[in-house]
């Protein structure tokens, strides 16, 4: 930003005439900063969480050993091994945030649907569907996003691993991981996204999915005490909202930016996935 001599008055009493400014007149512009990465912390995040559910399974495995009590310990860390090797496959966060979502739509929706009260709503005359249509259509939906997280990470992974070709690698008894790094997983998630035909399907009916819950959310809020008792509704049609803005962003950080990818390694088995996670836990206890 240029600062002219007849602004002087603006650079303060320190400016007086023939004294040196303090600072040059001309301001040059500052270099621009780098985006910032709150969202990694963000799956970072859940990605601690997810690894709770291993960490119970594990624990309690360990406190079945001390009981001897060895059905109950195979089982714990059958558990447990499954938890860390879903926490250690790309996408994982996704899945769990993705499905909070859609299971407290479905809740609303399917507790609202049951309302008496909803029976005596009449949408506005520019609505082509009933309200309890447009319940049914948004469950439909709903539903399609929770299943469209898990279909996903399979396909990712499933690329991951033809890629790698850790099926082949993995016979051999003497190799028990094969490691993929950070831009391999992230080479086959653009894959998938660009070229897999259910992903493409999906972002279609996403837009539609938005454009629905836009809609539903205006016939509902017209007259709320019928159409919209408890929120129920209009909370559906929010989470409607926010799903399409999370999927979005989701991928733009994988496909863009690469803040979300990370390496990986495909193990033989759910034991030999729980022994690296209790392995990466021990270093990090013994870490200062």
């Amino acid at each position: 930003q240029a600062i002219w001599p007849q602004d002087r008055s603006r650079l303060g009493a320190g400016h007086l005439a023939g004294s040196p400014p303090r600072f040059p007149l001309f301001l040059c512009a500052t270099a621009p900063r780098a985006p910032p990465l709150e969202m990694i912390y963000i799956f970072s995040g859940v990605g601690s969480c997810c690894r709770l559910p291993g960490m119970l399974c594990g624990a309690c495995g360990n406190l079945c050993k001390q009981l001897n009590c060895n059905a109950c310990r195979r089982c714990c860390e059958a558990c447990s091994g499954g938890c860390s090797a879903f926490v250690a496959r790309p996408l994982s966060s996704f899945v769990v945030i993705t499905s909070a979502m859609s299971i407290a739509e479905l809740v609303y929706l399917a507790t609202t649907f049951q309302n008496e009260d909803l029976q005596k709503c009449v949408l506005p005359e520019d609505a082509f569907v009933t309200v309890s249509g447009w319940v049914v259509v948004q469950m439909a939906f709903a539903l399609l996003n929770l299943c469209f997280a898990p279909y996903f990470q399979y396909r990712v992974w499933e690329k991951i691993c033809e890629e790698s070709n850790s099926e082949e690698l993995l016979q051999d008894p003497e190799v028990t991981v094969v490691s993929v790094t950070k831009e391999e997983v992230r080479e086959s998630f653009k894959q998938v996204f660009l070229h897999d035909f259910g992903v493409c399907f999906y972002f279609l009916a996403l837009g539609a999915s938005f454009v629905w819950s836009g809609k539903g959310y205006r016939w509902v809020t017209t007259h709320p005490e019928l159409c919209n008792p408890g929120g129920g509704l209009s909370f559906s049609a929010n989470v409607g909202y926010a799903f399409a803005i999370v999927a979005v962003l989701y991928t733009v950080a994988w496909y863009c930016c690469g803040i979300c990818a990370r390496a990986t390694e495909i193990r033989s088995g759910y034991q030999e996935v729980e022994q690296a996670e209790q392995e990466e836990q021990e270093e990090t206890k013994g870490s200062p």
